[in-house]
């Protein structure tokens, strides 16, 4: 009879006295414990309760894997990774436990975040934090000139336009190509009808509908501009006003929950949105009144009037308040879900915590020089034609940021294709329990991968971590 078919009793009297122990150890392990590993020999020493069966007396499928984005809430079809062949031809279920749920190439679609080398990672943080630096310089400049130069100094020539289209010609195709590659690596994916976790449909979702948002606000920038450069003394016309505004955008996401329990950041949205809109027309059709000296014939020589009315100032106001109000929310959220991580095993939650991780060093500076740049663009020296100027024709140093986090955040959650080196280093995080298991968790670790995904490259040279071998070395 073959061991898996052997009854509890049977099996542990003729275990040997390692293996028992083994197994002891493992069932009193906790409940959920962490990765692959801490759930596998669960499954073997522990039976199934009530709770967590179907109501047949079937185990409920896992909603849960160690790598943080396989959940799928679907009742109708598991998104689990199927298991190769090599573990049912092998009779050591019993012994080391549930195989574990491997990415497997031709099934499933796997993120590029989940398989970024160091390297990677680390120029993607350091091409965010170098876009802050130069954002910070040329808000440094804005404000010495604001503050240093007469009130028309940006009048008279068309500095601002010209620096503004120079950055906006490079920000735009950088933007158009993340956006191409973004939406084919997705094409090509729902094209070998692989399978999407929900996890990571819902990032990759979230990363496309930031990078198309970014797109639109970067055409927006650039359209004023090219406006202002090409009619002159065009600043107050209202396509000036309107499409070179602040588009927000909500960047945090609840990975499980569905998008209508983002709410709360749509209604913020909704109300700066309705306040850009009123200031607009407010600015629009009860315009501060400039006198015109018809003995000056150079428009951009006359003395205009930068003043916003008493209802102006009070939207602009409300404007910063609701971009505040948002950065405080997110600095909650982060906390919490830093307090929430800090209680849960580190393995089961590797890549929540990777995220989240990577959300405070991506967006973290990101959202806070955003948070700087709009209190002082706005507020230094207000009722000024400089301040007006390099306010309403983009909010250059945010456009900069903006654009690098999108792409970086793009990069990272578009689809990847298993190839090369990049996907062992999940697999060769796996191990097994006895040494018998280890040529069947050599093969069941091969078998998921494209023969093309290690060429030049051994597989079955790379070590496997055994618990049975480590106590005797």
């Amino acid at each position: 009879m073959a061991l898996s078919e052997r009854g509890d009793d049977d099996d542990a009297l003729e275990r040997p006295a390692f293996e028992q122990q083994a197994v002891a150890l493992a069932a009193q392990l906790p409940q959920g414990g962490g990765g692959d590993g801490s759930r596998q020999p669960q499954a073997a020493a522990v039976a199934p309760t009530a709770a967590e069966s179907g109501g047949d007396g079937s185990p409920k499928a896992d909603v849960d894997s160690s790598n943080g984005l396989h959940r799928n809430i679907s009742t109708k079809e598991s998104l689990e990774p199927k298991l190769s062949t090599a573990s049912s031809e092998h009779g050591s279920e019993a012994s080391s436990g549930m195989s574990p749920p491997h990415y497997n190439a031709g099934d499933d679609i796997i993120l590029r975040l989940e398989f970024l080398r160091t390297n990677e990672m680390k120029t993607i943080i350091r091409s965010v934090w170098a876009a802050v630096v130069v954002g910070t310089i040329i808000l440094i400049i804005a404000l010495y000139v604001k503050i240093d130069k007469p009130d028309s100094h940006y009048l008279e020539d068309n500095a601002v336009p010209i620096i503004n289209l120079c950055f906006g010609g490079v920000l735009l195709p950088a933007l158009l190509a993340c956006w191409l590659m973004f939406f084919y690596r997705v094409y090509r994916s729902n094209l070998s009808k692989k399978r999407w976790s929900h996890r990571r449909k819902r990032a990759a979702t979230l990363g496309g509908i930031e990078i198309t948002l970014q797109l639109i606000n970067c055409v927006f920038f650039i359209i004023p501009n090219a406006y202002v450069l090409g009619h002159l003394c065009s600043w107050f016309h209202p396509l000036v006003l309107w499409s070179g505004k602040y588009v927000g955008r909500a960047d945090g996401a609840v990975m499980d929950a569905p998008l209508r329990a983002h709410w709360p950041k749509l209604s913020l949205w909704v109300v700066e949105e309705g306040t850009l809109l009123a200031l607009t027309i407010t600015m629009w059709l009860d315009p501060e009144e400039t006198v015109w000296d018809p003995t000056i014939t150079d428009c951009r020589q006359q003395n205009w009037n930068c003043h916003f009315t008493p209802a102006g100032s009070a939207l602009l106001a409300v404007n910063v308040t609701c971009i505040v109000i948002y950065f405080l929310l997110w600095i909650f959220f982060v906390a919490r879900a830093l307090n929430n991580l800090k209680h849960l095993p580190y393995n089961g939650m590797r890549m929540a915590n990777l995220t989240t991780r990577l959300q405070i060093k991506l967006r973290g500076l990101s959202i806070t020089f955003f948070v700087l740049c709009s209190i002082t663009y706005t507020f230094v020296k207000l009722n000024t034609c400089s301040s007006y100027i390099i306010s309403w024709l983009g909010f250059l140093p945010m456009q900069v940021v903006m654009t690098a986090t999108a792409i970086a955040n793009a990069y990272m959650t578009m689809p990847k294709r298993p190839h090369q080196t990049g996907i062992l280093q999940v697999w060769l995080q796996e191990f097994a329990w006895l040494e018998r298991d280890i040529p069947r968790k050599k093969e069941e670790r091969a078998s998921s991968l494209p023969p093309d995904s290690y060429e030049n490259f051994c597989l079955e040279c790379e070590p496997l971590w055994c618990f049975e071998a480590r106590p005797s070395c």
